[in-house]
């Protein structure tokens, strides 16, 4: 059997962005809907290679805004130098 879903919002890619693109717009009563092709298992999976992430300070504000701040405190550390070569 299929199932209709229905949303205001679909967001393609399940990231960083669309994720709190989705937080936002729900946030604001938007009902959203997020489709990614990622295998949620492999993604959490031992060896998988997330790589790092840096989140700016306008990012982190928005987080606070959405009250998803605390719950990534102290899962990450300040960058206190960058060299490019």
């Amino acid at each position: 059997m299929s199932e209709t879903l229905r949303s205001d919002i679909l967001i393609s890619g399940g990231g960083l962005v669309g994720q709190a693109l989705a937080l936002a717009l729900a946030h604001h009563g938007l009902s959203v809907q997020i489709v990614d092709p990622a295998d949620p298992v492999a993604t959490i999976a031992p060896g998988f290679d997330g790589r790092a992430s840096a989140i700016a300070s306008a990012t982190w504000q928005m987080f606070e805004v959405l009250g998803i701040a605390g719950r990534l405190d102290g899962h990450g550390c300040p960058i206190r130098a960058i060299q490019v070569g």
